[in-house]
């Protein structure tokens, strides 16, 4: 009886410890998060080790941090890809992040990536995303790799999970904050609408949102002068947006005009007619960043996170890549209110438990990556 009893016991530790251990690492690892700096789990973690790595693209070196758990067996990689932050992959915020999924297990990748720092995204970023990826699919410590992307990095991101070249091979995708197609930013962050079947819906923009948009356009504009101009308004208009911008607006050429009446535009209406107005090269580099048409080559998991009040990127544009996402059984959707943009919102505690709870299932499901 005492043997059956100790078998028993050994096979329900065997079931349930792993789930157990996961449940309680998720839920640190949720308290930190939420709270922004470290708490209990790094108490009860070690610290990870903190290197600088290097791999060629092309005739280019690039540079990233990489996090390594303690321990010595295989487990899951992630590689975190940042929005448009002149910190890049110092970014206090990341580099926490980065410290905390390490110390839950992850081999965890930081590219540096030199355009975004510049609030610049372009087609390359993508190769460079690919290029991350297969290096630390070669780490002899990795198995399962995934991505996590925030915010106008999650483009380039979801972009490179649906490469042909590593789609298959991508265990996980999570797109925090992302967008679907660069024209539903452009009329969001111009007019503060956005709509998703059939409904229409407005919430003020973060105002940064559209300079920040023309500062990482400026080298589209052929025209010296109207670059030099433009580059004038930008700063007035980030040093305080309700600046005059007249005299300078006048000195503008057409393709310079263009570009400040797009910004300048309220009228959802007409913002698709001010995008067609501009140059061809502009148009499809617009295609080339959006996920819209690669949506059904994405192979992995596809966790969409999404703050509902999110005044950057609407959460809109999650429920759309959802709908265009082919394979409904890896799809993890959460619309969350504890998040604005891709930070913490201030909000109490009860009110917003359902969305802790949702976020927490997230965390959990996630996590089953790991090994």
């Amino acid at each position: 009886m005492k043997k059956i009893v100790l078998l028993i016991a050994v096979v329900l530790s065997l079931v349930f410890l792993p789930v157990l251990k996961r449940a309680t690492i998720s839920a640190l690892f949720l308290s930190d998060i939420l709270k922004g700096s470290d708490g209990i789990l790094a108490g009860v973690t070690k610290e990870p080790r903190i290197s600088k790595v290097s791999y060629k693209y092309s005739t280019r070196e690039l540079k990233a941090d990489l996090y390594l758990p303690s321990g010595k067996g295989k487990t899951g990689g992630i590689i975190l890809i940042p929005g448009l932050v002149d910190t890049g992959k110092d970014d206090p915020r990341l580099i926490h992040l980065a410290k905390s999924l390490s110390r839950t297990g992850w081999v965890t990748l930081v590219p540096d990536f030199e355009g975004m720092r510049a609030f610049k995204i372009r087609p390359t970023d993508i190769n460079e995303i690919v290029v991350g990826f297969l290096y630390l699919s070669s780490h002899e410590r990795v198995n399962k790799i995934g991505f996590l992307g925030f915010s106008y990095g999650a483009g380039p991101t979801l972009l490179a999970a649906a490469d042909q070249r590593i789609n298959d091979k991508v265990s996980f995708m999570v797109s925090f904050g992302g967008y679907y197609d660069i024209r539903n930013l452009i009329m969001f962050v111009t007019t503060g609408t956005f709509k998703h079947e059939g409904k229409e819906y407005f919430l003020r923009p973060m105002e940064y949102a559209r300079w920040a948009f023309l500062k990482s356009n400026l080298d589209f504009i052929e025209n010296k002068k109207d670059r030099k101009i433009l580059r004038a308004i930008l700063e007035k208009k980030i040093e305080r947006e309700e600046a005059d911008i007249g005299d300078l607006s006048t000195s503008l050429s057409p393709e310079g005009k263009a570009v400040i009446d797009l910004l300048s535009n309220k009228d959802p209406e007409r913002v698709y007619g001010f995008i067609s107005g501009q140059r061809p090269d502009l148009k499809e580099m617009m295609d080339r960043l959006s996920p819209k048409e690669k949506m059904s080559d994405i192979k992995a998991h596809l966790f969409l996170v999404h703050g509902k009040d999110d005044n950057a990127i609407p959460f809109t544009e999650s429920l759309k890549m959802a709908e265009e996402f082919k394979n409904k059984k890896r799809l993890h959707l959460y619309i969350l209110d504890i998040f604005l943009h891709v930070d913490p919102a201030e909000r109490k505690f009860l009110s917003s438990l359902p969305s802790v709870l949702k976020f927490y299932s997230l965390i959990y499901t996630f996590m089953g990556f790991l090994s």
